[in-house]
């Protein structure tokens, strides 16, 4: 449920999400490996909004933590296919970064074949309104950042929801990781998970998907 009183703050409202955090009861490692694993999801999680900017071609980012207070403000920018990031403080550069590599590669993902390249809102895409009208998202954290329980993996979901691209390819093109934590977020539940071949190691820019076992466990 879209909560209005949101867009008084900011512009439209023009989408809201949210998903849990997770737990994993085993290692990484062993999962990476083709064990099976199990993932708990979490009361607390991360939210998203996207409103409607105020300047054309930027997208203004803001990551707010447990306590409702900003630890990432940057301004993104997509000139001719490539996304670029203003100035941001020390502390969160390493994230604005990040940041920066996922919208590259989600932008990519939902202009290529067989993506939802026509998501949008109110019958424009999501790239024609970034253009011509900018775009401002706001994430808030329910959970302290150095809690682990997935600021990263929970984000990465959001941006994939919102945009309606691939996220288990997304976070195949962006992270080294198993993949059990964005599952649970997709899921919205606690998971049983398993990778049977386990997690290639490969240095291709095009990796495939994430083909992961997934059995939701009832709660």
């Amino acid at each position: 449920m879209k909560d209005e009183s949101l867009s008084s703050i900011h512009g439209d409202l023009l989408f809201q999400q949210g998903v849990p955090g997770k737990i994993l009861l085993s290692e990484e490692y062993v999962v990476l490996d083709g064990a099976t694993a199990l993932g708990l999801a979490s009361r607390m999680g991360q939210s998203m909004a996207v409103f409607r900017g105020s300047e054309p071609g930027y997208l203004r980012w803001t990551a707010l933590d447990h306590l409702h207070n900003p630890w990432l403000q940057a301004n993104y920018r997509i000139v001719d296919g490539q996304w670029s990031v203003g100035e941001v403080s020390a502390e969160a550069s390493e994230s604005a970064g990040l940041l920066q590599n996922w919208l590259q590669a989600a932008w990519t993902l939902m202009a290529g074949p067989g993506e939802s390249s026509a998501s949008g809102y109110g019958g424009a895409s999501w790239n024609d309104i970034l253009h011509q009208e900018g775009l401002a998202v706001q994430t808030q954290l329910d959970f302290a950042r150095s809690w682990g329980l997935g600021s990263s993996s929970t984000a990465l979901a959001l941006l994939a929801q919102w945009l309606g691209v691939d996220a288990r390819r997304l976070y195949a093109l962006t992270t080294n990781g198993s993949g059990y934590d964005l599952e649970v977020a997709l899921q919205n539940a606690s998971i049983l998970y398993h990778l049977p071949e386990g997690r290639p190691i490969t240095n291709s820019h095009a990796p495939a998907p994430l083909e992961p076992i997934v059995q939701p466990i009832p709660y």
